[in-house]
């Protein structure tokens, strides 16, 4: 019980650092010197001095890679990870290039499954991807192979 509870609490702690928000900044908050993230549904527009560069990364599609629908996603260690907690219920993992690396797709009870994604973190140093699923109170962590760890 202790470690469940130590493991939720840890969670929410990388996700509030992930999640910085500053409303006083035009809705753009910097997390990182390479990321930023901007709220489309608050924003009247983006002043193009304040973008240094753009780039369209096409995700690759196959049929374990398809995507319902886009509840967050992060560009981190070269990587893109992508969560769809609407239908899919799963993670998607593409490399920087949107090469399609892997899908978490564990849904059920038993060891290494989950019956709800409510959000995920993503453990840069480790590469490892933490599940929040609130119904067994549980967090998981998969590699970016899709992995179960633990």
């Amino acid at each position: 019980m202790k470690l469940r509870l130590s493991s939720i609490i840890l969670f929410f702690i990388l996700l509030q650092i992930s999640c910085l928000h500053d409303q006083d900044n035009n809705q753009i908050t910097y997390i990182r010197s390479d990321t930023i993230a901007i709220d489309i549904d608050n924003i009247n527009h983006i002043n193009k001095d304040q973008i240094e560069s753009q780039e369209w990364i096409k995700l690759e599609t196959t049929n374990e890679s398809l995507i319902g629908d886009v509840s967050k996603i992060f560009y981190t260690n070269n990587l893109f990870i992508v969560l769809d907690n609407k239908l899919t219920n799963s993670v998607f993992i593409f490399d920087g290039k949107g090469n399609f690396i892997s899908v978490i797709n564990k849904l059920g009870k038993g060891p290494g499954e989950y019956t709800k994604i409510y959000d995920i973190a993503f453990d840069e140093l480790n590469d490892v991807v933490h599940i929040l699923d609130l119904n067994l109170e549980k967090v998981l962590k998969y590699d970016i192979r899709g992995e179960f760890i633990s």
